[in-house]
């Protein structure tokens, strides 16, 4: 059977979406169906994944909305959704900065966002990692700034 099929089917535990679609963007692999698919499962379950779940995830999407600049569909822009609920409710202190930063430049890169969700989001996120700054790796801190300069020049 087909991943697609798995999902369809409900056989697939939904924390694999994460795992599944990190993973075909790591390797740059970007089969439309299978996204849309991944896409489908988690939104239905993302408020359960782990944060390191929902930061892979989305990294995973702003690959993809970097790599297929066209590619919107109900599925992908259903997941955007929840994640930006799923972040404007976390609790403080339930992500780690590396997860924030990652955050953070994923929706930084995904195309479809609103502008005001973004900036919404993007502040949010912004206050925790500054209250965690010293925490912060350098690269993480050099991550962070490349975000902010990325939803700078977006105009968020």
């Amino acid at each position: 059977a087909s991943v697609e099929q798995l999902i369809e089917a409900a056989s697939l535990p939904p924390n694999c979406a994460s795992i599944i679609a990190w993973s075909c963007a790591q390797m740059g692999k970007f089969r439309r169906s299978l996204f849309s698919s991944l896409a489908k499962l988690a939104s239905r379950h993302l408020m359960e994944f782990q944060p390191y779940e929902v930061t892979n995830i989305m990294w995973a999407y702003a690959q993809l909305s970097k790599h297929c600049l066209h590619f919107v569909d109900a599925e992908t822009t259903e997941l955007f959704e929840v994640a930006a609920q799923r972040f404007c409710r976390r609790s403080v202190g339930e992500f780690k900065v590396q997860s924030l930063a990652s955050a953070l430049i994923s929706f930084s890169e995904i195309s479809q966002r609103d502008a005001s969700d973004k900036r919404e989001i993007s502040l949010s996120i912004a206050r925790e990692l500054a209250t965690l700054a010293k925490d912060a790796a350098p690269s993480t801190q050099r991550e962070v700034s490349a975000a902010f300069d990325a939803l700078k020049a977006m105009g968020v």
